[in-house]
């Protein structure tokens, strides 16, 4: 199961770093502010159904129907924000590399209801997410992270806007 979540998260961050504009390749990442590393992001997701359920008539074998494009996109909005000591237990490559796999991970996490249908491969249903980073929020977000770690463990909280779900998540670094 691991090497599977690492295929998916090494997928959507090498698949969003090939959009990325050489304004945003040359930005920094990572701000050290207060002896702290802090990382904030503001990532729109769609999940794009004609892509979907093009993929899912292609497992079945059947042929393409031709209404797909009047089908809606699911969309939803991302704000992630992180922080570390500078400077101690965590390098900032290492930082932005964490936080980077956190983020993908959460932004599948929010469409995994979409992945799971009998018909459709978990490679199939990713191709049918696509993110892009904004400067800023459109409006609110539906979907806050946070993500706070310490020379002991990490914290990850998400709370989802739209149904009111809160989690949090506290693990400590193995030996």
């Amino acid at each position: 199961m691991k090497r599977v979540t690492s295929l998916l998260v090494s997928f959507l961050v090498c698949g969003s770093a090939s959009a990325q504009t050489k304004q945003e390749l040359a930005s920094e990442l990572v701000q050290v502010r207060d002896g702290k590393y802090v990382f904030e992001d503001h990532t729109l997701c769609r999940l794009d159904f004609q892509r979907l359920l093009t993929a899912m008539a292609i497992a079945k074998g059947q042929p393409i129907p031709a209404q797909l494009s009047a089908l809606p996109n699911m969309t939803f909005q991302m704000h992630l924000e992180a922080e570390a000591a500078a400077g101690g237990f965590i390098s900032r490559d290492y930082f932005a590399a964490l936080v980077g796999a956190m983020s993908a991970m959460m932004q599948v996490e929010q469409a995994e209801a979409f992945f799971k249908h009998p018909d459709i491969s978990i490679d199939q249903a990713l191709q049918a997410l696509v993110c892009k980073t904004l400067p800023e929020p459109i409006g609110k977000p539906d979907v806050a992270v946070s993500l706070y770690l310490t020379p002991d463990g990490m914290q990850v909280e998400s709370v989802n806007r739209l149904t009111r779900k809160r989690n949090r998540r506290t693990m400590e670094w193995q030996p």
